[in-house]
């Protein structure tokens, strides 16, 4: 495994609040921005963290992050954008033509959009990557 400093600053204790920072964001924002934001914190304040890219903050989100919210939001949006893939491919235009429905892709994107689906079915994950969602949905507001 090739040495990631982030991993290895994770285990300084001011490295927690970057940590529950991506943990609570990753359904909210992509790697990128994520990695943009978190570029942002540690160049302006720590001093061991000069020449860490933008790239490594996201290489690090998305490779070596095993908080399951991380994770789950990447695999979901990984099924999100390769359903998008498939769903460009449905259908063709014969040389006459014709519309042709691609059976194969269509089951295919039924396959997807079914994992899709269980995903937001599921009720850990619901709660891994929409917490506050979860808690509103207990504690309804009261009135103004």
């Amino acid at each position: 495994m090739v040495y990631c400093w982030l991993c290895d600053y994770n285990r300084e204790p001011e490295a927690r609040q970057i940590s529950q920072y991506i943990a609570e964001n990753a359904a909210h924002m992509g790697v990128q921005q994520l990695a943009v934001a978190v570029h942002e914190v540690l160049a302006s304040s720590v001093p061991d963290a000069d020449g860490i890219s933008t790239e490594v903050v996201a290489e690090h989100i998305g490779s070596h992050t095993l908080v399951p919210s991380v994770r789950v939001a990447g695999i979901l949006r990984t099924l999100l954008d390769l359903n998008e893939k498939i769903a460009s491919t449905l259908a063709s235009v014969d040389e006459d033509g014709n519309t042709v429905i691609e059976k194969k892709n269509v089951d295919a994107y039924l396959k997807v959009t079914n994992e899709i689906m269980q995903m937001y079915r599921s009720e850990k994950v619901n709660r891994a990557l929409f917490p506050s969602a979860q808690a509103d949905a207990k504690e309804p507001a009261e009135p103004k």
